[in-house]
């Protein structure tokens, strides 16, 4: 009997631990070159609303950033979750989720933003799931302070 079999379903089993489906961002919006630091906007909508539950902690990818925020700091509101932050500089400033409709929204300031990437990569979900987009962004600002959008058709 050969163990090749047993080691590709077992290699199988550890692959698909993460499901993951499309994110669609609807504006995406990077100020880089502020007194204050670098600061985003994002909005968007899931793929299928999610369900946060308390063991959960809400995962948010941006670009090489990786945010884990506890459910329990967040305030609920009939099917909307709110996150405020309390920290300074470098954090997620605030993220909405709107499980009813599929929405959220978040915003970040005091980052360093001039090296990400584009298309830049953003995710949004659980440890268990998590939706994923991609951001072509097209440069729309003068002189030191740039703003990067969401590129047209993208």
């Amino acid at each position: 009997m050969s163990r090749c079999p047993l080691l590709a379903v077992a290699l199988a089993l550890v692959v698909t631990t993460t499901a993951a489906s499309a994110l669609t961002l609807d504006a995406v919006t990077l100020a880089v070159g502020g007194r204050r630091g670098d600061s985003f906007r994002v909005k968007g909508r899931f793929a299928s609303p999610p369900t946060f539950v308390a063991p959960d902690a809400v995962v948010v990818r941006f670009d090489r950033a990786v945010l884990r925020l506890p459910i329990g700091d967040f305030a609920r509101r009939k099917a909307t979750l709110t996150y405020r932050s309390t920290g300074g500089a470098g954090l997620l400033s605030s993220l909405r989720l709107d499980t009813r409709r599929g929405r959220f929204a978040m915003a970040g300031k005091g980052w360093a933003l001039a090296s990400l990437s584009n298309p830049l990569p953003i995710a949004v979900g659980t440890d268990t799931v998590v939706d994923c987009g991609m951001a072509l962004l097209a440069d729309r600002g003068r002189g030191k302070r740039r703003k990067l959008r969401l590129a047209r058709g993208a």
